[in-house]
């Protein structure tokens, strides 16, 4: 097994001043339920990776417990998914090549109460029969609460 020696340090010019990084903020005795993501010690300026500051010693990707959106995100897949089924069990909307863009709103049961197209499909009596297909819907679970209107896109690839 051979061992590559890491590379040596660059010396830093004396001419430049060197900024001592401030202390690491103290770590609270007890960790708390959603403190163990991971975090970064603060550099030189705000992180693209969506890294929080902190002292380096976090365990957990992705941030708070379900996304720190309240369940919102998993429930959205969770429409859109049931939606997409809907219409593919449409024999007037599973035909064709076409996009929508939607805006949903469920009732505290889980049922679609609204359906606004943002972007239709371009045909007015398919963009009909989707709003008719979806008004109603009963999704399999209730959503969280405080659920925002959810925007669904739906995108059919039917060769026929």
């Amino acid at each position: 097994v051979v061992q590559e020696k890491p590379p040596e340090p660059t010396p830093t010019p004396m001419d430049q001043p060197v900024e001592a990084a401030p202390p690491p903020p103290d770590a609270p005795s007890e960790p708390t339920v959603g403190d163990s993501a991971l975090t970064a010690r603060e550099g030189a300026g705000p992180s693209n990776y969506g890294l929080a500051r902190g002292d380096g010693s976090g365990t957990r990707i992705g941030g708070r417990p379900g996304g720190g959106d309240g369940g919102f995100g998993a429930y959205g897949e969770l429409a859109r998914r049931e939606v997409t089924q809907a219409v593919q069990g449409e024999r007037d909307l599973s035909r064709g090549r076409y996009s929508a863009q939607l805006a949903v709103t469920v009732d505290a049961e889980g049922r679609i109460t609204s359906v606004r197209l943002l972007r239709g499909t371009g045909d007015a009596r398919r963009d009909a029969a989707l709003q008719r297909a979806l008004t109603g819907l009963k999704l399999s679970r209730r959503p969280p609460d405080g659920l925002p209107v959810m925007r669904i896109e739906l995108n059919a690839r039917s060769g026929a």
